[in-house]
């Protein structure tokens, strides 16, 4: 007789209005800072679920969630789920057929994945020959989706109202009837490359963990709250990551089961350098031990790392201990500080060829806006190009505003002002207040996208051409709606329009993740004629 064990009971607080521009992993972290301390936290359409297994802790949450408001400054409106059911997952291998004594519908235990395999995890498509036309329809496919829309004739209102989109006149914008924008909206576009094909990222984040075989550092995946970490060895088959990348790990990794240390953490690792013909060639690394286990010697852990890598390369190591380290990237003439903490593009190659196709948009600006700018460098870059005099960046990370500023600084602008702001975008648009058809915007958001408010204020401006750089297709194609479909509100049936709406004039795709999934895509938008989109 099995003895049955009491089930643990659930009570969930459900937000019905988090907007799907809240960022799951970011709320998560937002949560975690203000000591509110759940149990799960579950997605459901666009719902998010808080799922709290004492009931003091909800109290604690519900007081902390209804001081919140989503994306368009309301309130979050809550409801408390009595007995909530967690969602249960089942994880099946791939290809797996159930034998004739058993089913899947008859067993009560997950199914586990397969074992995952280096390549699987960290380059699914560095041998695969379909990798280019895979990323092309990656954004073909996403683009489609979303701008078919505004070939139906949806406008703005149509996505802020849509239980009335049926109800709501349909309007096509008239540059539809040019097939150039046809081309760019619904086609397949081509796939620029570098000569760079392995070895070429510039960062690695490589998990530190300790189980039955010794410390392990390496490439890492999760399945549910289980995480698998590549050895060193193991490493060695990646292609991704210089040489000079793999042997540290695998030094680090020795020094570590010599002493016989229980650690966790991370290592991270940068580097700088050129690109000579068909080779990254590393000039410097900066190394950062971010380790759980604080009784480690970092001294002694540099000094072995520092005498067993020399005897191998002549690359530089810098060892960040207090975030003040960095090294250096030399572009186009300028130099840029890479600090452990800041963004830095992963493909110095193909960053470049975007560079210079950015600047083959630009036509002697008065200002270049650099929008969501990291550490300043395509603003910085283009300016020294384009021999602008004027800059004004905003990022919403305090680190990448300080950077921006020490390295203007540093590359010696002549006669050029900059004005970097720390903040969310859609805080600072007052900033667009002066822009001008003379000037420059360049769009460069994280993989989530602009807010709506920027999209709203852009619109409303008076720039004439924007370029808008991307690692995610979804969230580009969604802007793109938003920048190009049809703006008006109807008075008795009749639209009034509210701004007027860019159009496509050309989207440029670029390899910068060989042998991953991702893929960067620069689309350029000229400004309508008129509100309907006239060109």
């Amino acid at each position: 007789m099995n003895d049955e064990q009491p089930q643990k009971e659930y009570t969930a607080i459900r937000i019905h209005n988090a907007g799907k521009f809240l960022k799951v992993s970011k709320f998560k972290q937002e949560l975690k800072n203000n000591d509110v301390d759940f149990y799960r936290l579950e997605t459901t359409n666009a719902f998010i679920s808080l799922v709290f297994d004492a009931p003091e802790k909800l109290a604690f949450a519900q007081e902390w969630l209804q001081k919140q408001k989503n994306y368009q400054d309301k309130p979050f409106k809550l409801s408390t789920i009595e007995n909530y059911q967690v969602q249960q997952s089942t994880y099946k291998p791939n290809n797996t057929v159930p034998s004739s004594e058993e089913s899947l519908s008859e067993s009560s235990e997950p199914v586990q994945t397969t074992p995952k395999t280096l390549f699987e995890i960290t380059q699914p498509l560095l041998n695969n020959p379909n990798e280019l036309l895979l990323k092309q329809k990656s954004v073909r496919n996403a683009l489609h989706h979303q701008l078919t829309r505004t070939l139906k004739g949806q406008t703005i209102q149509s996505q802020n109202n849509i239980k009335k989109t049926h109800q709501l006149p349909k309007i096509v914008p008239k540059y539809f009837a040019n097939e150039q924008v046809r081309k760019n909206s619904f086609h397949l576009h081509e796939i620029t490359s570098g000569k760079v094909t392995s070895g070429y990222r510039t960062k690695g984040e490589f998990m530190i963990q300790k189980d039955t075989d010794g410390v392990k550092i390496g490439s890492f995946y999760r399945i549910k709250d289980q995480f698998h970490v590549f050895s060193a060895e193991e490493m060695q088959e990646n292609k991704l990551f210089p040489v000079q990348t793999l042997k540290l790990l695998q030094i680090a990794q020795n020094y570590f089961n010599q002493n016989q240390q229980d650690v966790k953490g991370l290592l991270v690792v940068k580097t700088s350098g050129d690109v000579e013909n068909d080779e990254f060639k590393v000039k410097q690394m900066l190394v950062k031990l971010d380790l759980e286990n604080t009784t480690v010697n970092q001294q002694e852990f540099q000094i072995y790392i520092k005498a067993e890598f020399k005897n191998i390369f002549e690359t530089e190591l810098v060892f960040d201990t207090d975030k003040n380290q960095f090294i250096t990237q030399q572009l186009f003439g300028l130099s840029f500080r890479i600090y452990s903490e800041s963004f830095f593009q992963q493909n110095i190659e193909v960053f470049q060829l975007i560079c210079k196709q950015i600047k083959e948009y630009s036509s002697n600006p008065k200002c270049i806006y650099d929008i969501c700018c990291g550490t300043g460098v395509i603003g910085q870059i283009m300016a020294r190009l384009t021999d602008c005099k004027k800059i004004i960046g905003v990022d919403i990370v305090p680190e990448a505003i300080q950077s921006a500023q020490e390295q203007f600084k540093l590359n010696n602008f002549m006669d050029t002002d900059a004005t970097y702001i720390c903040g969310p975008v859609e805080k600072h648009l007052d900033i667009f207040n002066d822009c001008s058809s003379d000037d420059f915007v360049i769009l460069d958001p994280p993989r989530s996208g602009l807010h709506p408010k920027v999209l709203k204020a852009l619109r409303q401006s008076n720039a004439q051409q924007l370029v808008y750089v991307s690692c995610n297709p979804k969230s580009l194609a969604a802007d793109l709606y938003g920048l190009t479909a049809i703006d008006c509100e109807y008075v008795k049936s009749q639209p009034v329009f509210q701004s007027i709406p860019f159009c496509i004039k050309e989207t440029k795709l670029f390899n910068m993740f060989v042998g991953c999934e991702h893929v960067e895509t620069v689309v350029v938008l000229q400004r309508c004629k008129d509100a309907e989109g006239t060109i």
